[in-house]
């Protein structure tokens, strides 16, 4: 991992270890190796299959509302137009960077309403390590284990996709409060980028060429895009 940040110190890219170099704490300081050596674990072991799961529901429900496939594929063509020119080569030559990304609100909508229909991880536990009392009020003694169904938490009935269609949304899903806190915003915001990313890329990839393929094409896998895990 050392070899690694020093090889990004050199080379900077703009692949998730690079764009965590970049972050600065609530101090305004850089964060120190030891922090970006356990973000870089933390997301090995646990981005890679929540963002597989992720995109996998989405790109299922794009594919059964064509009608917000179309929505999303316009507000990225109308992003990537105003960034990268009408040149749809170019469109695709690198990732999405965070100023992009941050105007794809549509698109962030559609993924948090992806989430909490289908959370990655729909069910969760906690180990007690000592005697605590949860905020209701209800006592749990050391060496017990609580669980608690996070897609019960978020599902509901007739809200649709997505269910915030508001420009300038901050789209974030409320996690159960015993979860412990509310992830890092750099994390969730270099979550959020991930899978809009990918999206895009595959979307923008379906829909910039000759013709016209919709996102039911793609089921069985897709090979066009870099990924920046």
């Amino acid at each position: 991992m050392d070899d690694a940040i020093a090889a990004r110190k050199e080379n900077p890219s703009d692949d998730l270890l690079s764009r965590f170099m970049k972050k600065r704490d609530v101090d305004g300081n850089l964060f120190p190796i030891s922090v970006l050596q356990r973000i870089a674990l933390n997301f090995v072991l646990a981005g890679r299959d929540t963002s597989s799961v992720a995109l996998s529901w989405f790109f299922w429900l794009v594919m059964n509302n064509p009608e917000v496939e179309a929505k999303i594929v316009k507000e990225i063509s109308t992003v990537l137009e105003e960034t990268r020119g009408n040149d749809h080569q170019k469109w695709l030559e690198e990732p999405l960077d965070f100023d992009e990304a941050d105007k794809l609100v549509y698109l962030k909508a559609a993924l948090a309403e992806t989430l909490r229909l289908y959370p990655s991880v729909p069910q969760d536990f906690k180990y007690v390590v000592a005697d605590d009392v949860l905020p209701d009020g209800t006592f749990v003694p050391a060496g017990s284990t609580v669980t608690y169904s996070i897609y019960s938490d978020l599902s509901g009935e007739g809200l649709g996709l997505p269910a915030n269609e508001i420009g300038g949304c901050s789209c974030a899903i409320t996690l159960p409060i015993i979860s412990g806190s509310r992830p890092p915003c750099a994390a969730e915001d270099v979550s959020y980028v991930v899978h809009e990313e990918w999206a895009s890329c595959i979307l923008a990839t379906s829909h910039a060429g000759i013709g016209r393929v919709s996102a039911r094409a793609l089921v069985g896998g897709f090979t066009g895009c870099k990924g920046n895990i």
